[in-house]
């Protein structure tokens, strides 16, 4: 009886301790500090699509909060490199003179000058969607993604309104101020309901800006669009309008990005192809070729800020990556 016993015992300790082992190792694989770089950005994916799914018409304010903030004085005039503005308060707004009294007077002004001349943060700071480098290649990358070749270049929130075009930086700086035939862009176009928002590259190789994506035309916001009919829409608002051409109203061309659907054959014949650019009328010989390729979720609308629904890589890192993707082609 005692030798079954300790049988019984020692048979069911060793079963313990595999239920127990076993149990730790099932908790240790769902821990999040465990998942790789790739799982996570998979998730984060999974996780924004749902949230903007359920949040779809955030953004459509978006476009008129940026052309009152055109309006204000503060930030039409300002041409400043720094995104800090400085209210300066005169000294008789804050004190009369006391003549009996200088020394309390100059510290009480200190005190009250430090209180009153606040930062004024620039409002048109941080307004492009920001990409992130591509991990892995997604698991709906054949059906769900959109390729871009991007050449070098300043990226810029480009404002086309009240008969004026103003580039920024993305720190909200003003990059250059000109006309251009977008709507909204020129003395030929001014209305107040006449305005558009782009995500531009500027090449001053070329002196042109390609348009990376579309975030408003002509009043009508796009921001919660999704990124194959943003894409859509570059091409074809794009081609109504001559945008090519440079002229007293059009200082600048604008010219449209080419894309491609991230079919195996599809993107191994895009990624072989040096140029893939569209060259502007007033330019003769060949131009530097691009260096980078995002890559968007055809469903991802457009984010402010760093996003996983669109990823960066160059395009060396892209053919190396996408080599077994696209194994029908030579890379």
């Amino acid at each position: 009886m005692d030798s079954f016993n300790f049988t019984f015992t020692a048979e069911n300790k060793e079963n313990d301790k595999e239920n127990n082992t076993s149990f730790r190792k099932k908790d240790y694989k769902v821990t999040p500090f465990t998942k790789t770089r790739e799982e996570k950005q998979e998730e984060r994916r999974r996780k924004i699509l749902e949230e903007q799914r359920q949040k779809r018409n955030s953004l459509v304010n978006q476009a008129r909060r940026l052309i009152e903030f055109s309006l204000q004085k503060d930030n039409i005039e300002s041409d400043s490199d720094s995104d800090i503005l400085q209210n300066n308060i005169s000294d008789n707004e804050i004190y009369e003179k006391n003549e009996n009294d200088n020394k309390k007077m100059d510290i009480d002004k200190k005190k009250k000058k430090n209180k009153r001349n606040k930062k004024k943060i620039n409002k048109f700071k941080n307004q492009l969607m920001i990409s992130e480098k591509l991990i892995e290649i997604p698991e709906d990358f054949k059906t769900n993604w959109i390729a871009v070749k991007i050449p070098d270049g300043i990226s810029c929130l480009v404002i086309s309104f009240n008969g004026i075009t103003i580039s920024r930086r993305n720190d909200g700086t003003i990059l250059e101020k000109f006309y251009s035939n977008i709507p909204g862009g020129s003395p030929l176009s001014k209305d107040f309901q006449n305005y558009s928002i782009l995500d531009c590259i500027y090449n001053d190789d070329i002196k042109a800006y390609y348009v990376k994506d579309i975030m408003c035309w002509k009043g009508y916001p796009t921001y919660d669009c999704e990124a194959e009919f943003r894409f859509f829409w570059i091409q074809t608002k794009l081609s109504e309008i001559d945008l090519k051409t440079c002229n007293r109203y059009n200082q600048y061309p604008f010219l449209p990005l080419m894309s491609c659907y991230c079919i195996p054959k599809d993107l191994g014949q895009y990624l072989s192809n040096d140029l893939n650019l569209i060259i502007p009328n007033n330019i003769v010989g060949p131009i530097k070729p691009p260096s980078m390729i995002l890559f968007y979720n055809k469903e991802s609308h457009y984010i402010l800020g760093s996003t996983p629904l669109c990823c960066h890589l160059s395009i060396d890192e892209a053919k190396i990556l996408f080599k077994d993707f696209c194994n029908s082609m030579e890379l």
